[in-house]
Order: C-alpha cells, then structure tokens, then sequence
C-alpha cells in the first residue's frame, strides 16, 4: 500500500517524471505522444527506428500519459507483429528504460519470478530497488501462486470488468498485488478511445497495468 502511494504521490508531484514501456513499440507520429515520448528504441529491428508493430504499445503509451498527465515516456519495441518477443530483448528493453531514468517500467508480457531476478542480478540490487515495475497478471483465467522472493518494487497487475469483479480472463491469486477497472469485454478503456488514433476497444490486464 505504501508503494502505491509513493507511485500515486511522485507521478502528482514530479513534473519530469519519466515511465519506461516494454512493449511491442510505439507510433512516435501519433498526435496524442509526439510530445511524450523522449527516448525510444526498436530492439526487433536494431537498425530501424520504433514502431508500434502488434498496436499494443501505443494504446498502453496512451493510457498512461492520459492518467499520469506530467509522465514522460522512454518506450522500448521487443514484440515483433507475431507478438513474439525474445528474453533478451525484454531484459535490453529494461536496461535501455533504467538508463533513460525510468522511475517506473510497465511490462505487459508473461514475467515471472525467475526473471524478476535475472533483472535484479542485471541491474545490480541497488540501481534495481530504484525502479518500480508494474506488470501485467496475465489473461489466461489461472491462478498464480505467491512468489517466493518478496519483491516491494514489483507490482502485478489484474483486471476489474464492468461489473466491478475481477474480469473472467484476468489471472488471480496471492501473487496478483492489486486489480484496475478497465471495463466491459467489448467496452474497453475509456481513456483510450482519447489516446489512440484507431479509437479500437482495448483491455486485458496489459491495460488495468498501465
């Protein structure tokens, strides 16, 4: 509870606030982020500028710049068009957000303990514990045992429907931390009819994390 505050209280206070995305890219052209995003980094094809290649990133860079109006966006592509990603290029996405000052690192990819670990090893623990990382529970409805490490920096994230309960895709358990509204099956998120150009429907715990 303590974390959430601090994470609540430093994206209303800080106005350089900067929030890295681990993603499938980002549309650095869309009208709503031009301004937002100020280092990105396209590790599916290194010699090619970011995209967005799943239209996945750019609702989640959407989401949060509507909710966190003064965060700053550092973006990293590890999801190629199949939404497949390589454990390298998801822990290269995490450095390259730590070194562009990432208070906070949303990660909407399957991520489990023994990877929170490799990153704490990669890191280093100190630089490690001076970054928040939110990430996405999961939608395959199962049931996620509690770590066995405790982590006060990570954040596991699942999804409250319409209804006010737990969405039915929505992974639950002791290892959940905390559930965000993200809406109806076919509704999707408010605020990303206002942030992304294709005004689609989009939730899943990927959107309740951002």
């Amino acid at each position: 509870m303590y974390i959430i505050f601090f994470m609540i209280l430093s994206l209303k206070l800080y106005s350089s606030i900067i929030v890295g995305i681990v993603d499938s890219g980002v549309d650095i052209n869309n009208i709503f982020l031009k301004n937002k995003v100020i280092a990105s980094k396209n590790l599916v094809e290194p010699n090619n500028s970011i995209k967005d290649y799943e239209d996945h990133g750019t609702p989640i860079a959407g989401i949060i710049t509507t909710i966190a109006t003064k965060a700053y966006l550092a973006c990293a592509a590890i999801s190629d068009e199949r939404g497949v990603s390589k454990y390298l290029n998801m822990y290269n996405g995490i450095k390259f957000c730590v070194y562009n000052k990432s208070f906070i690192i949303n990660i909407s990819l399957s991520f489990y303990e023994e990877n929170i670990k490799d990153i704490k090893n990669l890191l280093g623990e100190e630089e490690f514990n001076k970054h928040f990382f939110v990430i996405a529970a999961g939608n395959t409805n199962e049931l996620l045992e509690p770590l066995n490490t405790k982590f006060e920096n990570v954040i596991f994230v699942g999804a409250i429907s319409g209804d006010g309960l737990l969405a039915s895709y929505s992974n639950y358990g002791d290892a959940v931390d905390l559930a965000a509204f993200v809406g109806g099956t076919n509704l999707g998120v408010l605020t990303c009819s206002s942030c992304s150009e294709n005004k689609r429907a989009f939730n899943g715990t990927s959107a309740a994390a951002a």
